[in-house]
């Protein structure tokens, strides 16, 4: 993979994967808290310029998840198969 392909994925992929929110209780409307939530994105996968699915997931370990999800799948038999993992910001 080119250095500047990997600035861009370090771009999409050093997000948290979290995201605080307020919660509101009942019983106390004058003090909500915070708390974090798992944070999750669209991924769309394409293979040879044919899309093939798109999944919501943590924007995390993007590559893997990708790898992941094609050997379980049966898209590719084996990791020598992929030849790229290709990661593009979306807009949004």
């Amino acid at each position: 993979m080119k250095k500047t392909q990997r600035k861009e994925i370090e771009n999409v992929t050093n997000i948290t994967g979290v995201r605080q929110i307020e919660l509101w209780r009942r019983d106390d409307l004058q003090h909500p808290r915070l708390d974090e939530v798992a944070e999750e994105v669209p991924v769309a996968l394409v293979y040879n310029g044919i899309s093939h699915t798109v999944m919501m997931v943590t924007p995390q370990h993007l590559e893997d998840f990708a790898l992941g999800f094609s050997l379980a799948e049966g898209i590719v038999q084996d990791v020598s198969d992929v030849y790229d993992i290709e990661v593009q910001p979306g807009c949004g």
